[in-house]
């Protein structure tokens, strides 16, 4: 799914610009879901990637009788600004793209926030753009 910045397409489409592999975990389930003591990074075991553009990454991952795979894939896009009017639009076109494959879920790191573990207690480490939308204000 494609999207224009503006209204006239003035600026860059919003496309993926990469696809890579992160991570591949086995693991088994039982009657409460994941069992956390099974859970076994596979990465460097026999697992495959190949890229076919930006776009489509295929994962081959060998056989794990009674497990599950958990496959980790990273994309880059270029994305709206976290102020922008039709982000969760936006966002839920990206996910209705997986609509045809069995997952468990899916999970969106947060973006536009400087990593800090420390909870920012102070609020003193957040970016923040000069001009916010009224909808923000």
């Amino acid at each position: 799914m494609v999207y224009r910045r503006t209204v006239n397409g003035s600026l860059p489409r919003y496309e993926c610009l990469a696809t890579r592999l992160v991570r591949v975990y086995s693991f088994a389930s039982g009657p409460g879901g994941i069992d956390p003591a099974t859970v076994k990074d596979i990465t460097d075991q026999g697992v495959t990637a190949t890229a076919d553009g930006p776009r489509r990454l295929t994962v081959r991952v060998p056989a794990q009788s009674g497990r599950a795979a958990c496959v980790i894939a990273s994309h880059t896009c270029l994305t709206p600004d976290v102020f922008a009017p039709h982000l969760i639009e936006y966002q839920r076109g990206i996910i209705a793209q997986y609509a045809d494959l069995p997952l468990a879920g899916i999970m969106k790191d947060e973006w536009g926030f400087p990593p800090d573990h420390t909870g920012n207690p102070n609020h003193d480490r957040y970016w923040q753009r000069l001009s916010v939308p009224a909808p923000f204000e």
